[in-house]
Protein backbone atom coordinates (compact mmCIF):
# COMPACT_ATOMS: atom_id res chain seq x y z
CA UNK A 1 0.00 0.00 0.00
CA UNK A 2 1.25 3.83 -0.76
CA UNK A 3 2.18 6.38 2.01
CA UNK A 4 -1.35 8.11 1.12
CA UNK A 5 -3.78 5.07 0.95
CA UNK A 6 -2.07 4.89 4.25
CA UNK A 7 -2.95 8.35 5.44
CA UNK A 8 -6.05 8.06 4.16
CA UNK A 9 -6.70 5.04 6.28
CA UNK A 10 -5.30 6.29 9.15
CA UNK A 11 -7.64 9.11 8.95
CA UNK A 12 -11.13 7.63 7.98
CA UNK A 13 -10.02 4.88 10.62
CA UNK A 14 -9.01 7.58 13.38
CA UNK A 15 -12.13 10.11 13.04
CA UNK A 16 -14.43 6.89 12.95
CA UNK A 17 -13.18 5.77 16.39
CA UNK A 18 -13.26 9.10 17.96
CA UNK A 19 -16.95 9.47 16.66
CA UNK A 20 -17.43 6.27 18.50
CA UNK A 21 -15.15 7.21 21.89
CA UNK A 22 -16.72 10.40 22.42
CA UNK A 23 -20.04 9.71 21.38
CA UNK A 24 -19.97 12.16 18.52
CA UNK A 25 -21.56 10.93 15.40
CA UNK A 26 -20.85 14.05 13.28
CA UNK A 27 -17.26 14.62 14.40
CA UNK A 28 -15.36 15.83 11.34
CA UNK A 29 -12.07 17.44 11.04
CA UNK A 30 -10.80 20.63 11.32
CA UNK A 31 -7.44 19.76 9.37
CA UNK A 32 -7.18 16.36 8.47
CA UNK A 33 -4.16 13.93 9.96
CA UNK A 34 -1.06 14.67 8.34
CA UNK A 35 2.13 13.00 8.82
CA UNK A 36 5.09 14.52 11.03
CA UNK A 37 8.41 13.85 10.14
CA UNK A 38 10.29 11.85 13.39
CA UNK A 39 8.82 8.71 15.30
CA UNK A 40 11.45 6.12 15.39
CA UNK A 41 9.36 3.11 16.07
CA UNK A 42 5.57 4.77 15.59
CA UNK A 43 4.07 7.35 12.97
CA UNK A 44 3.04 10.66 14.16
CA UNK A 45 0.17 12.50 12.88
CA UNK A 46 -1.18 16.14 13.73
CA UNK A 47 -4.58 17.12 13.41
CA UNK A 48 -7.58 19.02 15.01
CA UNK A 49 -11.28 18.36 15.42
CA UNK A 50 -14.20 20.66 14.10
CA UNK A 51 -16.52 21.22 17.08
CA UNK A 52 -14.73 18.80 19.30
CA UNK A 53 -15.56 18.87 23.31
CA UNK A 54 -13.83 21.67 25.25
CA UNK A 55 -10.81 19.78 26.32
CA UNK A 56 -9.68 18.91 22.66
CA UNK A 57 -9.80 22.27 21.24
CA UNK A 58 -6.68 22.77 19.37
CA UNK A 59 -3.51 21.00 17.89
CA UNK A 60 -3.79 16.98 18.62
CA UNK A 61 -1.54 14.93 17.91
CA UNK A 62 -1.68 10.86 17.04
CA UNK A 63 0.89 8.77 17.79
CA UNK A 64 -0.05 5.54 15.75
CA UNK A 65 2.26 2.33 17.50
CA UNK A 66 2.83 -0.83 15.26
CA UNK A 67 0.71 -3.84 16.32
CA UNK A 68 3.43 -5.47 17.83
CA UNK A 69 3.68 -2.66 20.29
CA UNK A 70 3.53 -4.06 23.77
CA UNK A 71 0.33 -2.43 25.40
CA UNK A 72 1.89 -2.12 28.95
CA UNK A 73 4.29 0.28 26.82
CA UNK A 74 1.16 2.85 26.09
CA UNK A 75 -0.33 3.06 29.33
CA UNK A 76 3.69 3.76 30.52
CA UNK A 77 3.46 6.75 27.95
CA UNK A 78 -0.11 7.77 29.08
CA UNK A 79 0.49 7.94 32.79
CA UNK A 80 4.29 9.38 32.11
CA UNK A 81 2.75 12.56 30.05
CA UNK A 82 -0.08 12.68 32.36
CA UNK A 83 2.00 12.95 35.41
CA UNK A 84 4.28 15.77 34.03
CA UNK A 85 1.47 17.74 32.98
CA UNK A 86 -0.25 17.55 36.05
CA UNK A 87 2.87 19.04 37.79
CA UNK A 88 2.68 21.54 35.45
CA UNK A 89 5.87 20.65 33.11
CA UNK A 90 5.50 21.18 29.38
CA UNK A 91 4.41 17.98 28.89
CA UNK A 92 1.25 17.03 26.40
CA UNK A 93 -1.89 15.63 28.16
CA UNK A 94 -3.32 12.55 27.05
CA UNK A 95 -6.57 12.59 26.91
CA UNK A 96 -6.92 8.76 24.97
CA UNK A 97 -4.79 5.79 24.74
CA UNK A 98 -6.39 2.77 22.68
CA UNK A 99 -3.94 -0.41 23.69
CA UNK A 100 -6.83 -2.69 22.51
CA UNK A 101 -5.08 -3.78 18.88
CA UNK A 102 -8.25 -4.85 17.62
CA UNK A 103 -10.41 -1.51 18.28
CA UNK A 104 -8.28 0.96 15.44
CA UNK A 105 -6.01 -1.61 14.46
CA UNK A 106 -3.25 -0.39 15.96
CA UNK A 107 -2.09 0.33 19.13
CA UNK A 108 -1.62 4.57 19.77
CA UNK A 109 -2.22 7.64 21.48
CA UNK A 110 -3.40 10.84 21.04
CA UNK A 111 -3.02 14.02 22.86
CA UNK A 112 -3.29 17.45 23.01
CA UNK A 113 -0.42 19.26 22.14
CA UNK A 114 -0.32 23.21 23.02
Amino acid sequence: MDQPAQDADVASGLLAYLARRLDAPGLAYAEAPARIRGGFDAAIYGFRLAAPPAALDGPLILRLNHPTTDPRRVRIETAGHNCLAALCYPSPRVFGAETDAAAPGVLFVWFVWF
